[in-house]
């Protein structure tokens, strides 16, 4: 009994030293818990969204902030001087998190998501990194980060045991006595397992005093090395040789990379940073009770991968420049660039000095991130300033009037353009809308124009013939129209298939249409005159819709194709939204409204 009593009480002691070290952190974890609680027990009702925001934010962003700045103290004992600059950063952070949450309604869209990814990030990095600018050698780093990771694991695996644990006891009292338990006792006890007791239990778990600047490589598990050089190792020389495989075949076809290599290449980029940092204190060492693989591995690792590497880079520079110059830029290119340029400098600087620290590459990664997200004039300003100006150009200069336009003067204005001049244009208003707001292009378009209705045009060079025709009209809900004979059942269909030269002829469009009927996926052939299709183009106008002319909305009757007694013979399809577009030899037709059988 006395030694539990012990046991017990040196776990105590230990749990009370590690909220005297970091008393800041425990009152942010409350401070966490309790908003948690009270949100859950109002239901999210009679506080607003921007408060709502606020008391998840700022607590839980503060948790980070004060450890890494207590850490940060730590190396400056009585020195106030850092001391009056920790409670500044403090203060400046709330003034950060009032803008966010003043700036709430961004929430979901690119410029507010990147720069709260940009200070998580840099939130992140500085636990790991304040402590160890001042040191000689980055393995004290090097050590500190893995034995930091491995507590924030083993808190929230524990805390992730006993949340369970609780929750089935609960359950089991809920079955063995007839209790009724509200639902709320159970996020109770999985928010102060995770936001109050993961905590505690991560601040017990980081290194301090002469542990914290320990400069002799930790020793790690068998298991962590045969992973990282039997494991990784081979898989990432496996994107290598794919990539350099990918390249002798883009050499020899003489044509430029397909764009989605960027991504094969940022993968292979990010393992090779990771192998880097991960062999880092043992690049120098041979040690004796190593495998030769290992030695070799390890070796590949931090001698040839940053040379290898060179290439590739270069074919994923050209894969960004042809995705650019194929669709425009977009937010998510520019910083593809901007890591595109930092992976050069990372790989430059390990070949031109072998014995080059770890701690500055992911410093200079977030810095880079950083700095793009967060300056007054950032990546997003920029691409929507960009875009901006191009889509006013287009309009202008293909006689836009300077005025919103409605829906159904948008859709007339884009039938008349170019398929390509088309699908850009309307790409890009559609790209701001959904990257900025509706606000960003409320200078184009009114509040509820469809947009995204164009898609990509078909490019073949040996087309002689182009046919582009399009309508687009919300019949549903601005009028009504009577239901085919014998119709039981309705539903709203949409779908874009292929066309071919067999598709057409005698100016007929013959297409079959995938329809899901009874959980089976059906196939109706539909003929549908191109005529038709041209005038109803021309002929549906709003003072039609208004007048509630309805003549002009043609159904079209779809036949079965195959057997299936149990299936319909025929659906009739009502023509509301389409396009067709047909450039001679292939080409694509959008179809979209109410499917009545």
């Amino acid at each position: 009994m006395s030694s539990l009593k012990e046991k017990i009480k040196g776990l105590a002691d230990t749990v009370w030293r590690g909220i005297q070290r970091f008393p800041l952190t425990v009152a942010f974890a409350i401070a966490l818990t309790v908003c948690m609680m009270i949100l859950d027990w109002k239901g999210y009702h009679g506080i607003s969204k921007e408060w709502k925001f606020f008391m998840i934010w700022y607590p839980a962003t503060g948790i980070a902030l004060s450890l890494s700045l207590s850490l940060w103290l730590e190396e400056h004992r009585g020195r106030w001087g850092y001391r009056l600059a920790s409670v500044l950063i403090h203060i400046a952070w709330i003034g950060v998190s009032v803008l966010l949450m003043r700036n709430n309604d961004m929430l979901g869209y690119a410029p507010y998501i990147y720069v709260v990814v940009a200070l998580i990030a840099a939130l992140t990095l500085s636990l790991l990194v304040l402590s160890f600018f001042s040191d000689r050698t980055d393995v004290a780093f090097w050590n500190f980060s893995l034995h930091s990771i491995g507590a924030v694991c083993t808190a929230f695996i524990v805390s992730g045991i006993v949340c369970g644990g609780l929750e089935l006891l609960v359950v089991g009292i809920e079955k063995l006595f007839g209790v009724s338990v509200s639902s709320h006792w159970y996020s109770n006890i999985a928010i102060i397992c995770l936001c109050l007791l993961a905590p505690v239990l991560l601040i017990q778990g980081v290194p301090g005093g002469e542990q914290k600047h320990d400069a002799e490589p930790m020793e790690i598990s068998r298991l962590l090395v045969n992973s990282v050089t039997r494991l990784f190792t081979p898989i990432a020389i496996a994107y290598f040789i794919t990539l350099y495989c990918y390249s002798a075949k883009i050499l020899f076809t003489w044509q430029l990379p397909d764009g989605w290599v960027s991504w094969l290449v940022t993968a292979s980029m990010l393992a090779f940073v990771i192998l880097f940092m991960m062999v880092y204190p043992y690049r120098d060492r041979a040690d004796k009770s190593a495998s030769g693989w290992n030695r070799k591995a390890v070796r590949i690792i931090t001698h040839w991968m940053p040379i290898l590497m060179l290439p590739l880079l270069l074919l994923m520079s050209i894969g960004i420049a042809r995705r650019i110059s194929d669709y425009g830029i977009t937010i998510l290119r520019v910083y593809l660039v901007a890591f595109n340029l930092w992976c050069y400098a990372v790989c430059v600087v390990l070949i031109l000095k072998r014995n080059a620290g770890i701690l500055w590459i992911p410093v200079s990664l977030v810095l880079t991130f950083a700095l793009l997200s967060l300056l007054p004039v950032n990546v997003s300003t920029s691409v929507r300033k960009s875009l901006t100006a191009k889509i006013d150009s287009t309009l202008k200069s293909n006689g836009w009037d300077g005025t919103a336009m409605d829906d159904d003067t948008y859709g007339k204005f884009i039938s008349t353009l170019d398929a390509d001049v088309s699908h850009r244009l309307d790409s890009r208003i559609d790209y701001l809308k959904s990257q900025f707001s509706r606000k960003s292009v409320s200078a184009f378009i009114e509040t509820g124009v469809l947009t995204g209705r164009v898609p990509e045009a078909v490019q073949d060079q040996e087309a002689d013939s182009t046919l582009n025709i399009n309508r687009y009209r919300h019949i549903l809900g601005e009028t009504s129209f009577s239901l085919p004979a014998n119709a039981s059942s309705m539903s709203l269909y949409q779908t874009t298939v292929d066309i071919d030269q067999n598709s057409i002829k005698e100016d007929i469009l013959t297409v079959q249409l995938p329809v899901s009927w009874d959980n089976k996926e059906l196939m109706y052939e539909f003929r549908i005159p191109m005529q038709q299709l041209r005038a109803l183009e021309k002929e549906i106008t709003t003072e039609n819709i208004a007048k509630g002319d309805i003549n002009h909305i043609i159904s079209y009757i779809g036949t079965l194709v195959g057997n299936n007694a149990d299936a319909p013979a025929r659906v009739t399809l009502y023509l509301n939204t389409f396009q067709l577009y047909y450039s001679g030899k292939k080409g694509y037709f959008t179809i979209a409204g109410p499917l009545f059988w």
